[in-house]
This record gives structure tokens, sequence and C-alpha cells, in this order.
């Protein structure tokens, strides 16, 4: 408190947790694989263990689809929300950083984060993601196949008048 620092009680946590884990987060999760969690100002990390919780409640294996990348100032919070992360098996990205100028002083990588192959899964999804942008954009600008009318059929052509061999044909 000294320090300016209020950290979300948990209930509130799960409470917040709960809202978001329905149709609509297993729905992402078919379409791209996993979700994605970020947290600006992580504190010890409560809302991403709180999101954990409640899709191990719903039966999604958090630790297969769902990635977290949390930022904090302060180191201490920085400390506690990688410990907690990685004694949950969560994959993340904890960030020592400041949100609001976009300074980054250091990172942490959990283990889940490294052994699940993330930084691969991610880059897989990125570069899936600008495919369907570039197809996207390439069907836009596909010209519209439009039905052609059935065109006159061409004046029938007349036979050349018998020319000697030998003369000049006049243009004029």
């Amino acid at each position: 408190e000294r320090s300016g620092q209020y950290f979300t009680p948990y209930p509130i946590c799960q409470m917040m947790a709960k809202l978001q884990v329905n149709q609509g987060l297993q729905d992402i999760i078919d379409k791209k694989g996993f979700v994605s969690a970020s947290d600006p100002a992580c504190g010890s990390g409560a809302m991403v263990v709180a999101l954990a919780d409640e899709m191990y409640q719903q039966k999604i294996n958090y630790q297969q689809t769902l990635h977290a990348t949390v930022v904090d100032l302060d180191p201490r919070c920085v400390h506690m929300a990688y410990v907690q992360f990685s004694l949950l098996n969560i994959p993340a990205v904890v960030v020592h950083g400041n949100s609001l100028s976009l300074e980054e002083f250091s990172h942490w990588h959990t283990p889940a984060h490294v052994l699940g192959g993330w930084p691969q899964k991610m880059e897989r999804q990125k570069r899936f993601e600008q495919f369907q942008e570039l197809l996207q954009v390439a069907v836009a600008d596909t010209p519209k196949i439009v039905k052609e009318q059935p065109r006159p059929s061409p004046a029938p052509i007349e036979p050349m008048p018998n020319v000697a061999a030998g003369t000049q044909l006049r243009l004029f």
C-alpha cells in the first residue's frame, strides 16, 4: 500500500475468469488452437492464475491452450508472477517493464513456455493470420466475373476480286 500498489483480491479475479471462460473461449481454441491472455499490470499474476484455474474447472487443458504475456514495473511482482506461473505450469512470458511507455527491462519465459514449444506455436499462428489477410486482400481485389453478353456474329468477308498476277493492288 505504501508503494501505491493495490492487488486485486483473488475472489474478484475468479469472478472475472468465470465471465471469460465460456463457449466463445472454446470456439477460439477450436479455431486457433490456443488463446492468449495479457495483463499490463500483473502484480502477482492472480488474474492469469484465476483464468487457468477456471479453464481447469471447465475441463480445458490450460497448459496446452493458454499462453499469457504479463507486464509489471515492480521487479518483485515480476518474480512473484514468474514463480506462480512456473509452479502451476502456465506457459507465459513475464516482462519487467512499463506498459505505458513500452519500455522493457527484462523478460522471463516460464518452463512451460519453453518446453511446450510456444515460440514456434505463436510464430506459426502469426504466419497463418498473415496468410489469411493476404488471401482476403487477394479475393477482394479480384474482379467480379460478369456474365458475358452474346457477341453479334461478324459480317461475312467479301472475297477479293480476281487480281491478275503482277499487278499492283491499289490502297486508295
